[in-house]
């Protein structure tokens, strides 16, 4: 049953990929994208059942989560829409998976209530002072590497003067 509901689901053809920036979208195609998402999301539960079992039905709620599906929605059309640019995406694909699913755990929330994370408040009110009297704003710009990179400009410029002719 479900192979037919995936072919349903996605029987329109490929998703298009457009820009996927929540909060530069409008709200009509912020909406119309979020229902493509769940579209994909509820396949990826029947899918890998090791998803589901830390992703919640709120999962749209949670900002965190809802990036991370998208770059996995994102990167499974241009994954499996399209001919493959690399031998092994598919299988590049799935270790993706794998590898962001702990960031798809929501452990504030159960199956059949969603919970909201305490806000955080993120300050910068003491950054302009802290640029203008620690070394981070004051020092002067050196790259960490300029004593290897002039040694070696060095060494090239030598071995090009000492190289023997060319002969033609």
């Amino acid at each position: 049953m479900a192979d037919a509901q995936d072919e349903e689901e996605f029987a329109e053809g490929p998703p298009t990929l457009g820009p996927w920036v929540w909060e530069a979208m409008d709200p009509g195609l912020r909406r119309e994208r979020l229902r493509e998402l769940s579209v994909w999301v509820a396949w990826l539960v029947r899918t890998y059942p090791a998803v589901r079992q830390g992703l919640r039905p709120c999962w749209w709620r949670h900002r965190d989560v809802r990036e991370v599906l998208t770059a996995l929605y994102a990167g499974w059309v241009r994954t499996y829409t399209g001919e493959p640019q690399r031998d092994l995406a598919e299988a590049e694909w799935i270790s993706t998976l794998r590898s962001f699913a702990p960031d798809l755990q929501i452990k504030l929330c159960s199956a059949s209530r969603h919970e909201e994370a305490p806000a955080e408040t993120w300050s910068t009110q003491d950054l302009d002072m802290e640029l203008d009297l620690s070394e981070v704003g004051t020092l002067p710009a050196r790259h960490p590497a300029a004593d290897a990179a002039a040694r070696y400009s060095a060494a090239l410029a030598m071995a090009a003067t000492d190289a023997p002719p060319r002969r033609s």
